[in-house]
């Protein structure tokens, strides 16, 4: 698939499974029953501070423990939809009130059946950890109804409970090690499709299948999975033509067109629910008031960031929503005009040299973005200073408001969980990451989390709280982000999430 094909599908998340259909050029026909195929090697770029479920906040957190933990929903991986994991059937008692049973007989790894008790340990554990506060906001409040039923109750009509069921912050632990004060960062035990076995800081995680996982559907394919932390792009694709790797997560688009061109190799190109932009610390004079932020904004060629960065993979995005969902929308929002950028400065009074600031953030397209900016920037008058960071620590830096700008990305399966997650107030300290804290759109955010089984309505308050956020400048949207991997022809990896994770290894296996 071309360049121009890919962006052009970017449009709703209705059209992501086709697009990933069609992306792959490959059988996705069922192994054979012979057992479990070799292990395969993985590639991605970064590690994480913690592999405990609730204990973290990023991409490479998420792909380790959906391979060793599992919550009472997942994300269906065409869908983006929360589909039952754990559940076996549940109810709504009301509008609030939900009851959930689990599959009788499922184990952890230490062999311990899984019962309702667990998952009310769980989540009480998970309270415990304030990075994970925001994906429990719809569990109010939680018991036991028999063995393998829990009640839970939402308070208010909450769109997001499901969602919330399907994050790592609710995945299921077992409660006599969480009495026992388990270190799940050592000792991740867990009931998902593989065990673990190590984790060399900086370098690499090993696992095992789980020969007692409960859904023989989605039981893991291979013997083993190694996944191995390559920071450089280049590095984690000649690591692939060279048999070190099988899988490549995150192909950079220059290496691309050669791996295409390699019948040894599949490239998957396909739409991504990941949204780029650099956070602005709306806490510090340098971006309190909407005049710097939009003539900041207005300073920055995209296009030629894009190009820069991405080789034209990608499209340079303006509104503060991603553009992949519906009720994302442009209005409110500003274009490139830097001689615009220049007027709006002068007309408030506001001296460009008075807005310098210190971007952080980490190698690859980042850091070649953080340079346009910079270029950018200084053709106003704004001097601008370029920090690098790995990625635990930028991550760590952003959370915390330690920062004056940032450049990452965020993904989620939906709007209403994107701008939850990035504006509403309650997110200060953990996701909102530019600590907006503006009260119309707390409320129009909270509007559309009520709004339960009206789509059509949740989506009008949605494009209201964005129009707002864009009218607001609060950060600078960069792109929406094109999922970009490779691996060796003879691997079949069905499942592709838009939002990048999770990986679903479980589901990998060899063709021959």
């Amino acid at each position: 698939m071309k360049k121009k094909g890919v962006l052009g599908l970017v449009l709703t998340v209705v059209l992501l499974a086709g697009v990933f259909s069609a992306c792959r050029r490959q059988s996705t026909a069922a192994p054979s029953a012979e057992g479990l195929g070799r292990g395969i090697v993985v590639a991605i770029g970064a590690d994480t501070p913690a592999i405990a479920p609730a204990q973290f906040n990023n991409t490479t957190g998420f792909y380790v423990v959906t391979m060793t933990h599992n919550g009472l929903f997942r994300i269906d991986a065409e869908t983006l939809d929360p589909v039952p994991d754990l559940t076996a059937d549940w109810k709504a008692i009301s509008n609030t009130v939900f009851e959930f049973t689990i599959h009788e007989g499922i184990k952890f790894h230490n062999g311990e059946e899984m019962t309702a008790q667990d998952i009310v340990a769980s989540f009480n554990y998970a309270r415990t950890f304030p990075i994970s506060e925001n994906s429990l906001r719809s569990l109010v409040d939680y018991e036991t109804v028999d063995r393998y039923t829990v009640r839970i109750n939402t308070g208010n009509p909450n769109a997001m409970l499901f969602n919330d069921l399907a994050s790592h912050a609710t995945f299921i632990m077992p409660k006599s090690l969480i009495d026992a004060g388990n270190d799940f960062n050592v000792n991740p035990i867990g009931s998902g499709p593989f065990v673990f076995q190590e984790w060399r800081r900086g370098d690499s995680f090993s696992f095992t299948a789980f020969n007692d996982y409960f859904d023989k559907e989605r039981a893991a394919k291979v013997e083993s999975v190694t996944i191995r932390i390559i920071p450089e792009g280049f590095s984690r694709t000649l690591a692939l033509e060279t048999g070190e790797i099988d899988y490549n997560v995150f192909l950079q688009s220059s290496d691309v067109n050669r791996l295409e061109n390699d019948p040894n190799f599949t490239v998957v190109i396909a739409p991504s629910t990941q949204y780029n932009m650099m956070y602005l610390n709306n806490d510090l004079p340098q971006f309190d008031s909407v005049y710097k932020r939009r003539a900041i904004g207005m300073a920055i060629d995209k296009e030629s960031m894009m190009l820069a960065a991405y080789d034209g993979f990608t499209e340079p995005s303006w509104s503060q929503g991603p553009p992949v969902f519906a009720g994302a929308t442009e209005e409110g929002s500003y274009r490139f005009d830097p001689a615009g950028a220049r007027s709006l400065l002068a007309e408030h009074n506001i001296t460009p040299a008075s807005l310098g600031f210190e971007i952080i953030t980490h190698a690859g397209p980042r850091a070649t973005m953080a340079q346009v900016v910079q270029a950018n920037l200084a053709d106003i008058g704004i001097p601008v200073t370029i920090v690098m960071q790995d990625v635990p620590t930028l991550q760590q830096r952003l959370n915390s408001g330690n920062f004056e700008a940032g450049s990452m990305g965020f993904t989620q399966s939906s709007l209403l969980g994107y701008m939850r997650l990035v504006f509403a107030g309650f997110s200060i300290g953990t996701t909102n990451r530019s600590r907006v804290n503006d009260l119309e759109l707390n409320s129009l955010i909270f509007r559309a989390t009520a709004q339960v089984t009206d789509i059509d309505a949740r989506n009008v308050f949605l494009e209201q709280a964005v129009i707002l956020a864009n009218q607001q400048a609060y950060q600078i949207p960069l792109h929406l982000a094109t999922l970009i991997r490779a691996h060796n022809s003879n691997l079949i990896v069905p499942e592709h999430a838009a939002t990048d994770f999770p990986l679903y290894l479980n589901m990998v296996y060899w063709a021959r």
